[in-house]
């Protein structure tokens, strides 16, 4: 709309481009128009397919800066026919006077963080709000390196949808192990497909932590565990343990230290055995939380005399509201034989109850089987 009057008909690319990068200098970032116009000339002149249309560029982008207001009328226009139209037919007038609004508003700034834990204090420094992601987005954008943090590393530009993809495709997929070998190198599998012969095993896509609530279930021994800490190790650290077991005997204490001693350095823990949902509650923004597990909660809340469907209550109103990845695992008990006694049988009425709770409100589920995690939910 800028250029259109000063132009008998579009010109080459190269020309196009330099002009529009010289009317956007004058009026969005304030170049000097002299500058801005010499700027254009010596693009369009350094480009071998372009350079005989210098004089056009150095003609229109001075006879641009003499009309300031053709910039100011262009910055309310609508959108282009070829959008509108179909848009309108589709979905309504309002549906486009929609999209032409979210055109004209400046597109938020994504921020990841260094260190997750800070979000909310870098999120009152940066006047950002937290995202599930446990990133931070401000609902303006801003000149990025004159913004707190910038020159300190304390975080980086990218876009919330990349940062947990990003971040996974780090490490290794866990429990997902290549059948008969390595993958094939790219293009081999196809031509031995063609070929007729046999091909290459391509292993399948790595399940990848997603924003929100995850539930993974499994069996004794199945893995599920293990796949939880990964899942939540796909985040930088320091990542939040939320322990329910309590030992009681020497077998439940080499247990834990068993599980300690494989997160390593990184993890917090914090003791959960029957406060989860208040534990939960306090978690930090944007920190990876692991709850391992729902069923020893259950187990001791029936055993402290605690009623199971109040205390899923409080859970689930807090579950509504994640503050990050929160990953819940818990164990899959209804697969077996009837327990013989009344006591496991309403463990094990209780437990399938929760889970199926839990499950409803997840956004991924996963069930762990011999190590492997299957995606069942999102």
């Amino acid at each position: 709309a800028v250029l259109a009057p000063h132009l008998r008909k579009p010109p080459a690319p190269p020309a196009r481009h330099a002009l529009r990068l010289a009317t956007a200098e004058m009026f969005l970032d304030g170049v000097p128009p002299h500058a801005a116009v010499d700027g254009a000339v010596r693009l369009t002149r350094g480009h071998p397919k372009a350079r005989h249309l210098s004089g056009l560029v150095n003609a229109v982008a001075r006879r641009v800066s003499e009309a300031p207001h053709t910039w100011a009328e262009a910055a309310e226009a609508d959108l282009p026919g070829w959008i509108r139209k179909p848009v309108t037919a589709a979905w309504g007038e309002g549906a486009a006077a929609a999209v032409a609004e979210a055109h004209r508003a400046q597109a938020p700034l994504d921020l990841t963080l260094r260190d997750p834990g800070a979000a909310a204090d870098w999120a009152e420094a940066l006047g950002a709000e937290i995202l599930p992601t446990g990133g931070l987005r401000r609902a303006a954008g801003a000149q990025v390196s004159a913004l707190p943090g910038y020159e300190a590393g304390a975080w980086w530009v990218q876009d919330a949808g990349a940062a947990l993809p990003a971040r996974g495709s780090l490490r290794a997929p866990p429990f997902r192990p290549w059948r008969g070998g390595p993958p094939a190198l790219p293009g081999r599998a196809k031509r031995r497909r063609r070929g007729g012969g046999m091909s290459d095993p391509i292993p399948p896509d790595p399940i990848l932590p997603d924003p929100g609530l995850t539930f993974v279930l499994g069996g004794a021994r199945s893995g599920k565990s293990r796949h939880a800490e990964a899942l939540a190790t796909a985040l930088p650290a320091p990542w939040l343990y939320l322990a329910t077991g309590q030992a009681f005997d020497a077998e439940m204490a080499a247990r834990i230290a068993h599980h300690r001693a494989r997160r390593g350095p990184g993890w917090e823990t914090r003791e959960a055995p029957l406060d989860l949902a208040g534990a939960l509650a306090a978690a930090p923004a944007g920190q990876a939380v692991l709850v391992d597990c729902l069923t020893l909660w259950l187990s001791n809340l029936m055993l402290a005399g605690r009623d199971p469907e109040a205390e899923g209550d409080r859970l689930l109103a807090v579950l509504a509201r994640p503050r990050g990845l929160w990953v819940l695992v818990s164990n899959e008990v209804g697969m077996g034989i009837v327990p013989e006694n009344a006591l496991a049988r309403a463990f094990r009425d209780a437990a399938g109850r929760l889970n199926q709770r839990v499950a409803a409100q997840a956004g991924t589920v996963i069930l762990t089987v011999a190590g492997l995690p299957l995606r069942v939910k999102g």
